[in-house]
């Protein structure tokens, strides 16, 4: 059953959580772990977010991307990946 959509006067962080159980999780893992249900039929691995290693982002390593990065990678998706698009 799918939970409703988080209301608008909840904290960004419990949004956030919200959708990324929604939608996030089959790929890239409850934990961020790239180990989904869906990841092993992926033909290119969903990435492992614990490591804080992101290939598309506007800051220097190590520091972490910038929540405008995550934003654009998230509604643009990634090109010739298992990563869709969610405007």
């Amino acid at each position: 059953m799918r939970r409703p959509h988080p209301a608008a006067d909840r904290s960004p962080l419990v949004r956030g959580r919200v959708v990324y159980e929604e939608v996030c999780v089959q790929c890239h893992g409850r934990d961020g772990d790239g180990k989904g249900p869906l990841a092993e039929v992926l033909s290119i691995q969903p990435r492992d977010f614990r490591a804080g290693d992101f290939r598309f982002r506007s800051t220097v390593a190590p520091s972490l991307p910038t929540d405008e990065d995550l934003f654009t990678v998230i509604s643009r998706g990634v090109p010739n990946s298992s990563m869709p698009a969610f405007a």
